[in-house]
Formats: structure tokens, C-alpha cells, sequence
């Protein structure tokens, strides 16, 4: 029998992934004008959030086959 409650942790695991995929694809194009721009210290945060909008993305993509505890 599968639990209810799996398929809706699933789900928001899911969209959890695909939103941070989809910022890191805006910050990543935020991060090339603001590199073109020479705005230096703004492409060094940028730079950061891009890195942990992948690093959820990825880790996301490691919850949603790791088995569940319980």
C-alpha cells in the first residue's frame, strides 16, 4: 500500500527542485550582466545565491531517491 502522505512530500519535493532550477536559470543571466557591468561585489552575491539555488536543486534531486525513514 503506498501512504497518502509520501505522494504529497513527492510533489512538493518536486516543485521545490524545479523552482530553485528556475532560479538559478535568472540569477545565472543576472550574474552575466552584472559581471558585463563590472558591478563586482553584485556578481559575488549573485554568484552565491546561484550556488544555493543549485545546491537545493541537486539535494532535492537526492531526498527524492533516498528511502524514507519510519
Amino acid at each position: 500500500m503506498c501512504d497518502p502522505s509520501d505522494s504529497g512530500s513527492l510533489r512538493v519535493e518536486k516543485i521545490t527542485r524545479e523552482v530553485a532550477s528556475r532560479i538559478a536559470e535568472q540569477v545565472a543571466s543576472l550574474l552575466r550582466d552584472a559581471r558585463a557591468a563590472k558591478f563586482e561585489f553584485l556578481a559575488y552575491l549573485l554568484g552565491m545565491v546561484l550556488k544555493e539555488a543549485r545546491r537545493l536543486a541537486k539535494d532535492e534531486d537526492k531526498s527524492e531517491g533516498s528511502p524514507s525513514a519510519g
